[in-house]
C-alpha cells in the first residue's frame, strides 16, 4: 500500500513555463488532478502569449486559445499583482512576485530562477523552482497522482507524442529529472 501525502500548493505560473506547449499542458494535468492550484495574472498571460511568438515560428489559433481557457480554467488563482519595491535582477519581474504575494502563493515556478533571488524571496515565505524541479518534487510528495497526470499527456497532446515518446518529449523539454525518475519507476 502506497502512502501519499497528497500535497497541494498554490503556485504562480510563470510566462516562460506558460509558453512552451509540453510544460504549459503539464501543468494542467498537474492542476486537473488537484495537486496545484496555478496562480497567474492578466500580466502572466500577456507575457505568455508574446513569448509565443518567441518559442514558436508558426503560433496557431489553437495556441492562444489555449492560452486564453486558462483564464476560466484557473478563475480559482486568477489575480491582480500588488506593488512591490523589491529591487530584482530583472525589475520587469516584479509582477510575479507581485502575483504570488497578493493569491498568498508560497511557491513561483519559473525557469529564471536567477531573477529571484532567494534572499529576495525568503522573508516574503516564498520559494522558487524551475518547472523541473516543481515536477519532479510532486513526484516525490505525491508520487502516485504525479504519474497519473503525467500519464495523461499523450492523450492531451496526441500529434506531439505520436512523432516521439513521452519520456524523449518530456527530455527535450528540460525535464530532466522528472523523466529519469520516470524511467528508473518503469
Amino acid at each position: 500500500m502506497t502512502t501519499e501525502s497528497h500535497v497541494h500548493c498554490k503556485a504562480v505560473i510563470d510566462a516562460n513555463v506558460l509558453a512552451p506547449v509540453i510544460k504549459r499542458t503539464l501543468i494542467r494535468a498537474l492542476a486537473d488532478h488537484g495537486l496545484l492550484t496555478p496562480v497567474i495574472s492578466e500580466r502572466i498571460l500577456f507575457e505568455t502569449t508574446h513569448a509565443l511568438g518567441h518559442i514558436a515560428t508558426n503560433v496557431t489559433e489553437e495556441d492562444k486559445s489555449d492560452i486564453s481557457i486558462l483564464r476560466t480554467e484557473w478563475a480559482r488563482g486568477w489575480t491582480t499583482p500588488v506593488e512591490t519595491d523589491l529591487v530584482l535582477p530583472d525589475p520587469d519581474d516584479a509582477h510575479v512576485i507581485g502575483a504570488a504575494l497578493a493569491a498568498g502563493a508560497g511557491m513561483i515556478v519559473t525557469d529564471n530562477i536567477r531573477d529571484f533571488p532567494k534572499k529576495t524571496l525568503a522573508p516574503l515565505g516564498l520559494h522558487v523552482k524551475n518547472a523541473d524541479q516543481f515536477v519532479f518534487g510532486l513526484l516525490e510528495s505525491s508520487p502516485d497522482q504525479t504519474r497519473a497526470a503525467i500519464s495523461t499527456l499523450p492523450v492531451r497532446l496526441p500529434d506531439i507524442i505520436e512523432e516521439e515518446t513521452l519520456p524523449a518529449i518530456l527530455k527535450r523539454a528540460g525535464l530532466r529529472r522528472v523523466t529519469k525518475a520516470l524511467s528508473a519507476s518503469i
